[in-house]
């Protein structure tokens, strides 16, 4: 069974996630929580293996949330948001990027001539842009 949670300030929004998450049979529902503090708060008592987080929230966004419980939990976590705010969901990808360069074995295969492949490693530049997400400091991304 899949342990899903819900991150999202709206209640009518936090329900209707909810609700779909209840119609699957292989689903359950980890928890519900209205702000990026609480997510983190409740993923410390139960991790679940997915979290539909949104972006825009009061106390802590989601994209300072994710950057929190993706430096001390290893869940999988899923942007569902609606915005009129277009920065702040190129934000979360710039996180989801720098993560994958960084995190990610399978980031990027590199073909030869030959057809034989070879994983690139990430590099120094990409473990300094992945940087910025886990150690304190500011926490806008670089332009």
């Amino acid at each position: 069974m899949l342990k899903i949670a819900v991150v999202n300030d709206s209640m009518m929004a936090a329900e209707s996630l909810r609700r779909v998450v209840d119609s699957v049979a292989d689903y359950q529902l980890a928890w519900v929580a209205y702000d990026g503090r609480e997510a983190l708060q409740k993923c410390r008592q139960l991790c679940p293996d997915i979290i539909l987080m949104d972006l825009i929230m009061p106390e802590m966004d989601g994209v300072a949330a994710t950057r929190a419980i993706c430096a001390e939990f290893q869940c999988a976590i899923l942007v569902v948001t609606a915005s009129a705010h277009r920065e702040a969901a190129l934000e979360a990808c710039h996180f989801l990027i720098d993560w994958l360069k960084t995190k990610a074995p399978f980031w990027k295969l590199e073909e030869t001539v030959k057809g034989e492949g070879k994983w690139v490693e990430a590099r120094a530049s990409d473990d300094t842009a992945a940087d910025r997400w886990t150690k304190p400091g500011p926490q806008k991304a670089a332009e």
